[in-house]
């Protein structure tokens, strides 16, 4: 069995070589590893280069050069039409994995073969001074293998994408081994846009996937800079991406379960109503630290009183602990007022105390 293994690689210098280093070092030996140098404007393009160069690389790695950026998602379509192998794996140019993932996947597969395989990782969270502050342990529960999802879904397979979801174990393209031929007969890509690149290409993969397995074990580390991330970062549209991200999530249980939006299971919605409040939340904040004046603010979030998704939700927000009750009740009630101040103290927490805040993320 050999494994095409995707890095897209834009500005990632520092943490390249570890990331190649990681596969360098796998237990199996059956897979080709290809960069795509997203036109990088550091030492990236270079440091890839003379990896691949190493004599123990030959054969096994290769660089794309690509003659214009254009970002995450063209940058993996590129590296997909270039694979070979059987499966597929998409990782982060500036994350590690543990030596015998490819052992570990490659064990599972033969046993089982299955269109997608999803497993475990952590987030490690890391200050502005590149030091680990905080680890978030996160591994799909049951280890069960489905078959016969093409001709129907059954409801613990519903219910245990709804738990991946709501962990936010879902989105992501780098805790997930595809089938390469079943990718290509389904015509799948990676979308050109911002953010949800990710959920929106995964819930596209399991929509037709005949079968499916979760392997219950850590094999990723993916690493989260907080601010240099892209998640960090100030998006003008974020809220809306997020919901659009939501409905899609909704629309495809409805699609499983064969119910409208308002019959979906209790479990289902409240699940929603958390990312959505969340994101609701995080919008105010990320106005407010961008500068954006508080009578803009409370206005958009007022507007937002009258949304579809928050006269939805609202009624299935529950709160689950001291902390998402500070966070998000002002929210749910329209105490907008109340609301600002909340998330003007989360976002100092986040600027100040980022080992404080990844321990808070995680208990929301």
């Amino acid at each position: 069995m050999k494994f095409s293994i995707i890095l897209p690689a834009y500005n990632v210098e520092q943490y390249l070589t570890p990331a190649l280093e990681c596969l360098l070092e796998q237990t199996y030996e059956e897979f080709e590893a290809i960069i795509v140098d997203d036109c990088a404007t550091d030492a990236t393009g270079q440091i890839a280069d003379d990896f691949v160069k190493r004599p123990e690389c030959k054969g096994r790695f290769r660089v794309i050069h690509k003659e214009k950026n254009e970002g995450l998602s063209a940058a993996r379509n590129t590296g997909m039409d270039a694979a070979t192998g059987e499966y597929i794996l998409f990782l982060d140019a500036d994350d590690t994995c543990e030596r015998d993932m490819l052992q570990k996947l490659a064990d599972s597969l033969t046993e089982h073969p299955v269109d997608l395989l999803l497993y475990g990782f952590t987030e490690d969270y890391y200050n502005g001074a590149g030091n680990k502050e905080y680890t978030a342990v996160k591994v799909p529960m049951g280890g069960n293998t489905w078959e016969g999802l093409a001709k129907e879904h059954p409801k613990d397979f519903c219910d245990a994408i709804v738990e991946l979801e709501r962990q936010t174990m879902y989105g992501y393209a780098w805790n997930k081994a595809y089938r390469l031929m079943y990718l290509r007969e389904k015509q799948l890509r990676f979308t050109k846009i911002t953010h949800i690149e990710d959920i929106l290409f995964n819930i596209a993969a399991f929509e037709e996937a005949d079968s499916v397995t979760l392997l219950p074990q850590v094999m990723y580390h993916y690493r989260n800079g907080g601010q240099n991330r892209l998640t960090g970062k100030y998006l003008k549209d974020y809220f809306d991406l997020q919901k659009v991200r939501i409905q899609k999530f909704l629309d495809q249980q409805c699609r499983w379960r064969g119910c409208e939006t308002k019959d979906l299971p209790e479990t289902v919605l409240s699940a929603m109503a958390g990312f959505y409040f969340r994101a609701y939340q995080s919008s105010i904040v990320r106005d407010i630290t961008h500068g954006d004046k508080k009578r803009d603010i409370l206005k958009r979030a007022q507007k937002e009183q009258n949304a579809p998704l928050y006269l939805l939700l609202k009624e299935h927000m529950q709160t689950r602990g001291k902390m998402a009750n500070f966070l998000y009740e002002p929210l749910v009630k329209g105490r907008l007022q109340s609301a600002y101040i909340r998330s003007f103290l989360i976002g100092m927490v986040q600027k100040y105390f980022p080992g404080l805040y990844a321990r808070l993320k995680q208990n929301r």
